[in-house]
């Protein structure tokens, strides 16, 4: 699969993320979800742990998205019946324009300034994520790391450093 479909398939899980678990869980905890989910997939079928059945392969991906979701919520003691609040939500709600969030231009401000005071190590383990689109087994063979969870904690530590100094300098009002 290229880098096309991956991004398109990320954005489809995200979307679905937000409407079944975004009253759960927050934005970011859904991307590093949906990469972990892809990143599962894509190993399983490489491997032949995934044999092709009549479930599309797209399914599959759904799937162990949905599981991690699941188990993350049950983790944190907040598990709600989410298909109640699948049914309950205003499909129209994720259509809406978002008027009041900054320019985009001000929102790369933000993040390259807090970026900046991220440690080399941080910064290159999110530029290759979230700017050069790599997955954690190149990043952890860029980056000479043990292996994809190592590189994939690693993701994590940097992303929540980077939230910590984004919530530090800006209120949430500011933001959006």
């Amino acid at each position: 699969m290229n880098r096309e479909e991956y991004t398109k398939l990320q954005k489809r899980l995200l979307s679905y993320g937000r409407v079944c678990f975004g009253n759960n869980l927050e934005e970011q905890e859904l991307a590093i979800w949906a990469d972990d989910a892809l990143s599962t997939a894509y190993e399983n079928k490489a491997s032949g742990a995934y044999v092709k059945t009549s479930t599309q392969f797209s399914t599959y991906v759904f799937t162990i998205f949905r599981h991690k979701c699941l188990n993350r919520i049950k983790a944190l003691g907040i598990r709600k019946d989410y298909r109640h609040s699948v049914q309950q939500k205003d499909a129209k709600t994720d259509h809406i324009a978002k008027d009041n969030f900054l320019e985009k231009e001000e929102y790369r401000k933000v993040i390259k300034s807090a970026m900046e005071q991220l440690c080399d190590k941080c910064q290159k383990v999110l530029i290759l994520k979230y700017f050069e689109g790599k997955n954690m087994k190149e990043i952890a063979a860029t980056m000479k790391f043990k292996n994809r969870d190592v590189a994939k904690s690693k993701r994590y530590e940097c992303f929540v450093k980077l939230q910590k100094i984004v919530k530090k300098r800006y209120s949430k009002d500011e933001l959006f």
